[in-house]
């Protein structure tokens, strides 16, 4: 119902730089620049490591060494020329490579290339992006999902190109360059992100994600079940470094789909979301649950489906307020000193 990041960021932006002004199309196209960093995340992370230098290195390093899943790497120098002046983390999360490269950049560059862009300007970015050699031939604007989740907690995304990585239809990786607006809190006024970004996949997708996944067949109905169990050992930790107790968390996240009649009016979508979310309710109800008193959600620290909202990566809260649906919080009482809290939640479907 639920699935939160395993890692966040907070990002401080040093005032006193001079940033770029406007955008340069020019990274995934410089061919020499793709071939040495798509090398980078085929080797082992790199040794030749600097401390950080300003409040945005220091933020993003220390958040990410929260985790011990992580090994990471700020690289002391730029790992091509096209790069000077980015902030380079070359890491590896349970096994995948990653470089992801930042620089800062005037906010007014960003809108002036919403105001003039013309889409011969991006056909002719990824026409010379595909063309390198380096690539699978497969270049595209960048979704939404690509978006670096390093870069998440804090940034979103607002305009991108990714090409595929390797001579196979199915990439070994994805390099991607995009800009992202910064989430207020953690951005100096006027300023945004320049984000360059490759990874390389040495094990399964699920195994990166630390999830479990299995499908399921119901008559019209298509079930995914996802058990996010890295996510929720990483949730678990964050609680216990906050309160001081020991805590265990689960994560599961459900997909229903509807293969018959999914064309069906929005209204009964969320209809039958909610009857699903109150099926899982009565179960819990046997096994013991129920709704906190009015009592008990006064004397909570915040409010959960806020807690909810604040905990997912700003790239991703405005959508997610959005779509939200019904929401319930269900509660055990103490056993052997130990109580437990389940918050259910549904994301609505596209209208």
């Amino acid at each position: 119902m639920r699935r939160l990041c395993n890692l966040s960021f907070s990002v401080l932006l040093c005032t006193s730089a001079i940033y770029a002004q406007r955008v340069l199309l020019n990274k995934l196209s410089d061919c020499e620049t793709l071939r040495t960093i798509s090398s980078i995340v085929r080797g082992p992370v790199s040794t030749a490591c600097r401390l950080p230098r300003n409040p945005l290195e220091r933020e993003v390093m220390s958040r990410i060494g929260l985790s011990s899943s992580v090994r990471a790497c700020l690289l002391a120098t730029a790992p091509a020329p096209r790069l000077a002046g980015f902030s380079c983390l070359d890491f590896e999360v349970d096994g995948n490579r990653r470089l992801s490269c930042f620089a800062p950049i005037d906010l007014r560059a960003i809108e002036n290339y919403h105001e003039t862009y013309s889409p011969e300007i991006g056909y002719r970015y990824k026409a010379a992006a595909a063309a390198c050699p380096i690539t699978n031939g497969d270049a595209d604007e960048a979704p939404r999902s690509v978006f670096p989740q390093s870069l998440g907690p804090v940034a979103k995304p607002e305009f991108g190109f990714v090409v595929g990585i390797g001579n196979t239809r199915q990439p070994l990786g994805l390099a991607f360059h995009g800009f992202a607006s910064i989430d207020p809190r953690f951005g100096a006024d006027g300023t945004a992100l320049e984000i360059v970004d490759i990874f390389h996949n040495t094990s399964s997708e699920a195994a990166a994600a630390g999830t479990t996944n299995s499908r399921l067949t119901i008559g019209p109905w298509s079930v995914s079940i996802d058990d996010a169990t890295k996510p929720a050992s990483d949730f678990a930790q964050s609680i216990e470094r906050m309160t001081g107790m020991n805590a265990r968390a689960k994560i599961r996240l459900m997909e229903f789909k509807l293969t018959a009649g999914a064309d069906g009016p929005t209204g009964s979508k969320k209809d039958n979301l909610a009857m699903l979310l109150e099926s899982v309710v009565d179960d819990l109800e046997e096994k013991g649950f129920r709704e906190p008193t009015q009592a008990e959600m006064r004397n909570m620290p915040q409010n959960p489906q806020e807690q909810i909202l604040g905990s997912v990566p700003y790239s991703q809260r405005d959508f997610l307020q959005r779509r939200m649906g019904k929401f319930s919080l269900m509660i055990s009482d103490a056993d052997h000193g130990c109580g437990k809290s389940v918050s259910l939640m549904t994301i609505l479907p596209a209208s």
